[in-house]
């Protein structure tokens, strides 16, 4: 499991500024959690419905701390969050 979750980090990190924060967190969030073993339906669709919006408000308008915006058409994608 925890190489599971360091591969999933890794490439997280790797996606993060070609595919933005908006639309790739969400699908971290969900791998990481199967990777670590949730099957809960429920809590593999609600986590991320609620803890990337908390993130990106937090580090946008709290920390103000810009996150990536991705390129081509997740830049077009995250554009709309801004």
């Amino acid at each position: 499991q925890c190489l599971v979750a360091m591969a999933t980090v890794l490439v997280y990190l790797t996606a993060l500024p070609w595919a933005g924060f908006v639309s790739t967190t969400p699908l971290f969030i969900i791998a990481f959690m199967l990777g670590l073993g949730e099957k809960r339906v429920s809590v593999l669709v609600m986590a991320p419905v609620l803890i990337t919006p908390a993130l990106f408000l937090f580090f946008i308008k709290f920390v103000s701390i810009p996150l990536p915006r991705g390129s081509g058409v997740f830049l077009t994608f995250s554009r709309m969050f801004y």
